[in-house]
């Protein structure tokens, strides 16, 4: 995961989600959170390069020191013995450094992974959470529900409010089964006012109510 992908991250939108703004705010700080990891951990990477570079470089000084003592004439102990200590301590510096630079880039190291594997893991469990919510939400809320089922959607959509008074249904004849026109639409019009998609309806059309009981408190959408 890097940076760009936690900004450039989007959800679903639903009914009584997460405030668009305050998720937004929470990508934005854990991209330059993520961000700010990824260059410590980069300077890392290179000062051990340096380390090790450095490391080498007093070898080879080393290896000169050894080969100047081969070479020198057998002669004073004092310089010898100097040549010697000089090479030690040269062998022990750079051992002490060089440990020490490689400890502290390993443990910074390993602090950084922990530090980039919580953020992670905090920014997977809250896309999940938040997924969940808006789930939970949807699933929740009957009318919502409605709507994405008469849609053919995953999504509910605006849809333009049609005045209660104009819709109307074409009543059905009634001639083959016996009874009035008029018992025949009022018939029909307690069959639509359940909520069901029945024909003579527009599809895209949405019942919708308070939800109390009674026929006025629903409005087809």
């Amino acid at each position: 995961m890097t940076k760009d992908q936690i900004e450039s991250k989007t959800f679903k939108k639903g009914l009584f989600g997460y405030n668009k703004d305050e998720v937004n705010s929470f990508l934005r700080t854990m991209a330059e959170e993520y961000g700010d990891l990824q260059t410590k951990y980069a300077a890392l990477e290179s000062e051990n390069e340096v380390s090790k570079k450095s490391l080498m470089e007093n070898s080879v000084k080393i290896y000169e020191l050894e080969k100047q003592l081969e070479q020198a004439a057998p002669g004073s102990k004092k310089e010898a013995n100097a040549a010697n200590a000089e090479a030690n301590k040269i062998i022990n510096d750079a051992k002490k450094k060089a440990n020490e630079v490689i400890a502290n880039a390993k443990a910074e190291l390993a602090k950084l992974k922990d530090e980039m594997e919580t953020l992670k893991s905090g920014s997977s469990a809250k896309v999940a959470e938040a997924a969940e919510k808006v789930e939970a939400a949807v699933e929740a809320d009957p009318i919502t529900k409605l709507k994405m089922k008469s849609q053919g959607g995953d999504a509910p959509q605006k849809l333009k409010m049609t005045p209660k008074s104009t819709q109307t249904a074409e009543p059905k004849p009634a001639a083959f089964t016996g009874k009035s026109a008029q018992a025949a639409q009022e018939e029909e019009e307690e069959e639509l006012i359940v909520g069901e998609v029945e024909e003579g309806v527009n599809r895209n059309q949405v019942l919708i109510g308070d939800g109390d009981e009674g026929d006025d408190d629903f409005e087809f959408l």
